[in-house]
């Protein structure tokens, strides 16, 4: 959608599909990550907890320069809804 509109835009710049690249010659070395996009050209990484050093040895060695002011985000998976009503 993005490239067919007039005039088109571009939110993938060459860091996100550096990043897209990586962890996909990550998966193919069998390490257990993959990723997601947002809205805009945020890369999400996931993977299990189990390998969260592994993960963010690569991040801090490898991911962080392609971040803005080398800032990144560290979230997990939570516990599900809570009730609000009771």
């Amino acid at each position: 959608m993005m490239m067919t509109s007039d005039p088109h835009f571009m939110l993938f710049m060459p860091g996100s599909i550096a990043i897209i690249r990586k962890v996909m010659a990550l998966r193919a070395q069998g390490m257990e990550i993959s990723f997601t996009v947002d809205a805009g050209a945020n890369i999400h990484l996931i993977y299990p907890e189990a390998h969260s050093d592994e993960v963010m040895d690569l991040v801090k060695r490898e991911l962080v320069d392609y971040c803005h002011n080398g800032k990144y985000l560290c979230d997990n998976v939570g516990l599900g809804p809570l009730d609000l009503t009771a």
